[in-house]
C-alpha cells in the first residue's frame, strides 16, 4: 500500500474500501465498496486504474448502455444466439412434435428455428417447458464490438458480402440520424410556437382583462398555429420523404437477398442466369444468429473478441471486447 496525496489539497489520503461512483454515469452504476484512497479533508476517492479496469463485464455494459442513452455510440453491441434447434436435437423430439405441442404448423415452427422470428417471453418459456431446458440453453444474449457487429450485419450465412447491402445499410443509418435531428427541431419548434401563442394570449388578456379561455381553446389555437406554421410544414414533408426513402431501401435490400415480398422477385425456384440467388443474412432480424454461425464467427473473428477470458467463463458466448470497452 503506497501514501498517497490529495491533488487538490496536498493532505495524505487515506486508504480503504469506498464506493464507486462515476458522475457521468449520474449514480446509475454505482458499485460499492472499492479499494482506493480517500481525501477526507476534499471528500475525493481516487481508485487504481487496473481497478477500474478489472470491473465486471456486467458492470461495463450498464456503462456502455448509460452512455448511450446520454447520445454516444456504444462500443459495443447485443446479438442474440439461438440454440434452440440443438436444444431440441439433443433431447431427440422430432420438429413436428414441438408444432403440435404449440399448435403450430411445421412450416410456422420452422421459421421460429430458422430465426425468422423470435419468441415473446411466453412462447420462450413454452419451449423451455417442452424442451425441457434452462431458457438460457435456448437463447442467449451476447454483448460484440460494434465494429464487429457491423460486418457481421452486412454478411449472409455463407459469410460473404451481399454487393450493395452496406451501401444501403449506410444510408438506413444515415436516415435515422436525420429523422432523429428532424424530431429534435420539430420539437423544438412546436414548443416555440406554444410560447409565442401562450405570450400573445397573456397581452391580449393584459388589454382586455375580462376575456378567457379554457384550456382546450388554447390547445386548439396552438395547434392551429403549428398545422399553419411553414416551418413545421417542411420538416414534416422531410421526415416523410425520408422515411419513404428508408422504405424503398429495405424493399431494395429484400430484393437483393432474394426474400422479396413480391412473389416475382422471391426466387422460390432454381434461379435462372442472371437472377438473384435467394440468401439469408448471418443476423436474422438484424440481431439473431444460431449457435453454429456464432461458432464459426467466433472462429473467424477472434482476433476481435476476449476468447481468452470468454474460455475462462462458465458461459463461452460472453466475450467482450475489454479494450474498446475501456475507451
Amino acid at each position: 500500500m503506497e501514501e498517497r496525496k490529495c491533488k487538490k489539497c496536498g493532505e495524505y489520503m487515506s486508504y480503504g474500501l469506498y464506493d464507486y461512483y462515476n458522475e457521468d454515469w449520474n449514480g446509475v452504476s454505482d458499485i460499492e465498496k472499492m479499494a482506493g484512497y480517500k481525501c477526507f479533508n476534499c471528500n475525493i476517492v481516487e481508485f487504481d486504474e487496473d481497478i477500474i479496469e478489472n470491473l465486471d463485464p456486467d458492470f461495463k455494459i450498464m456503462k456502455m448502455l448509460y452512455a448511450k442513452k446520454r447520445g454516444a455510440e456504444s462500443p459495443i453491441q447485443p446479438i442474440m444466439i439461438s440454440k434452440v434447434k440443438n436444444a431440441r436435437m439433443a433431447k431427440d423430439i422430432e420438429p413436428k412434435v414441438m408444432a403440435d405441442v404449440l399448435d403450430f404448423t411445421e412450416q410456422r415452427y420452422g421459421s421460429l428455428e430458422r430465426n425468422n422470428n423470435t419468441p415473446n417471453v411466453f412462447l420462450a418459456l413454452q419451449l423451455e417447458k417442452i424442451i425441457g431446458v434452462d431458457i438460457h440453453d435456448l437463447y442467449e444474449i451476447v454483448y460484440i464490438p460494434t465494429t464487429l457487429y457491423n460486418k457481421l450485419k452486412i454478411l449472409n450465412d455463407k459469410f460473404e458480402v451481399i454487393e450493395g447491402i452496406p451501401e444501403l445499410l449506410d444510408r438506413n443509418t444515415e436516415i435515422d440520424q436525420e429523422i432523429k435531428e428532424l424530431k429534435k427541431d420539430l420539437t423544438q419548434r412546436r414548443a416555440a410556437i406554444k410560447r409565442l401563442v401562450n405570450e400573445e394570449i397573456s397581452e391580449e388578456k393584459k388589454k382586455n382583462p375580462k376575456l378567457s379561455y379554457t384550456p382546450k381553446e388554447v390547445r386548439d389555437r396552438q395547434s392551429d398555429r403549428i398545422k399553419d406554421d411553414e416551418v413545421n410544414i417542411r420538416i414534416m414533408d422531410t421526415m416523410v420523404s425520408l422515411r419513404a426513402e428508408k422504405i424503398d431501401i429495405n424493399e431494395q435490400i429484400q430484393n437483393l437477398t432474394g426474400n422479396s415480398k413480391d412473389p416475382d422477385k422471391r426466387g422460390k425456384k432454381r434461379p435462372k442466369e442472371g437472377e438473384i440467388e435467394r440468401q439469408d443474412f448471418l443476423l436474422r432480424l438484424g440481431y439473431c444468429i444460431d449457435l453454429e454461425n456464432w461458432e464459426r464467427a467466433k472462429e473467424i473473428y477472434a482476433d476481435e473478441l476476449d476468447i481468452e477470458n470468454a474460455k475462462a467463463s462458465d458461459n463461452d458466448a460472453t466475450a467482450i471486447d475489454d479494450e474498446n470497452l475501456d475507451n
